[in-house]
């Protein structure tokens, strides 16, 4: 009986603290509770849900990579098309730093490779794309590398100079709760359905800049908008009788990627950038309702300031891309399937302008011929081209994109894109 109770005295000292008792040694009891929390878990059986087959086959088709299809991407292989086809000059072209200088943890800070991959879309023996990185430039001469470094002839430079998130926002409800009673017994029934969504906006600003004077090419700059949507949709339902009920609950939320939605705006403008720097029709590739009239300007001033040989060789060029042979030669009476590239203004290329005309523009004069070379670009550079159009009214479509999110499975990375 002494030795347990000298057990006892040793085992448990009672310290008075503001009239609390704790028991000592506490790290004996910590232990103690310890060992008991583990008994009670193993007890516990495992009441996690398992996944389901579709769940496990989900997972295993999303663990490959895929090549991402861009938004742009055949507009900027059709625009590649007729640059190296048609353009007689060669541009070596080297995107500057392009940044965020708009702020905003949600976009990318560096749209450096975006712009490369987007110009290289269209890059071949008329557009070659330099990046430039000093960094590799030194360490390639330090180290006794014998590369040598091919100058540019255009520079682009731009940023990310305007980001306003959430700078629309709206949300409603609709709640409906009935109470029904019979003989006694209650029974409560409740009914809600919620929906919010939010509207953030980022501009893009680029330009194009002669490598050997720095100085901004004229007319060669842009600046556009894209708008990222995201919405929030919500459904519960909840029954009670007796006191005693169940409910049930569901939430989705679709978001449009900040980094996607800027990736789409930095193809989008370098189509506009580069088609207005080669007076090429580019509102037919992006889907655009109005035709650019400085584009249309520059491209019969820089029509005009070539000699006539140019001019018709000009013509002849742009005449290949139109079905028009087999076209009868007025001189031998012989059919031909293919335009002369001579420069001259024979018969036989009379023969090709007057088909064109009486086939795609009727209402112009055969010897108008910058009116005929500028309609034969106009309406020859982009003719089969599945465009995405860019909708009139921008807050039906931010409407329609939004219902859709709601009722659609999958997310969708519809963009759009404002003047």
């Amino acid at each position: 009986m002494n030795l347990l109770t000298t057990k006892l005295k040793y085992m448990v000292i009672l310290m008075r603290a503001d009239n609390m008792f704790l028991p000592w040694p506490r790290n004996t009891i910590l232990l103690a509770g310890l060992i008991g929390l583990l008994l009670c878990q193993a007890c516990v059986p495992d009441f996690s849900p398992p996944l389901t087959e579709a769940e496990k086959k989900s997972f295993e088709e999303n663990r490959y990579p895929f090549a991402q299809e861009t938004l742009y991407a055949n507009a900027l292989h059709e625009m590649g098309k007729v640059i190296n086809t048609t353009i007689p000059y060669r541009k070596i072209i080297q995107p500057m730093d392009i940044g965020n200088t708009a702020g905003g943890s949600e976009l990318p800070y560096n749209l450096t490779n975006m712009v490369i991959n987007s110009v290289s879309d269209f890059s071949g023996s008329k557009v070659i794309v330099v990046p430039y990185d000093p960094n590799f430039i030194i360490n390639d001469a330090q180290t006794g590398g014998k590369g040598t470094r091919v100058l540019p002839d255009l520079l682009i430079g731009g940023s990310i100079t305007e980001f306003d998130k959430d700078i629309e926002g709206k949300s409603s409800s609709v709640n409906l709760d009935v109470l029904i009673s019979h003989h006694g017994t209650e029974a409560d029934t409740g009914l809600g359905i919620g929906k919010s969504g939010k509207l953030s906006r980022v501009v893009l600003d680029l330009y194009l800049l002669d490598y050997a004077t720095h100085a901004v090419i004229p007319g060669a700059h842009v600046s556009n908008t894209v708008h990222v949507m995201e919405l929030d949709k919500n459904n519960d339902f909840s029954f009670a009788i007796w006191g005693s009920g169940m409910g049930i609950e569901g939430t989705i939320q679709r978001k449009q990627g900040f980094h996607k939605a800027v990736r789409n705006l930095v193809e989008y403008s370098i189509l506009q950038l580069f088609g207005k720097y080669y007076d090429l029709p580019y509102w037919k590739l992006l889907g655009m309702n109005h035709v650019d009239r400085d584009v249309m300007k520059s491209l019969r001033k820089t029509f005009q300031a070539k000699n006539r040989r140019q001019r018709i060789k000009a013509i002849q060029t742009w005449l290949t891309r139109y079905n028009l042979s087999p076209v009868t030669n007025p001189i031998d009476g012989k059919q031909y399937f293919q335009v002369p590239q001579n420069g001259t203004l024979d018969p036989l290329t009379v023969a090709y302008i007057e088909k064109y005309v009486d086939y795609y523009a009727p209402t112009l004069k055969t010897n108008d011929l910058t009116s005929i070379y500028c309609s034969l670009v106009e309406n020859g550079a982009f003719p089969a081209t599945n465009v995405l159009k860019n909708p009139k009214n921008l807050k039906k479509a931010h409407k329609a994109l939004s219902d859709k999110m709601g009722k659609s499975k999958p997310a969708t990375n519809l963009i759009l894109i404002e003047q």
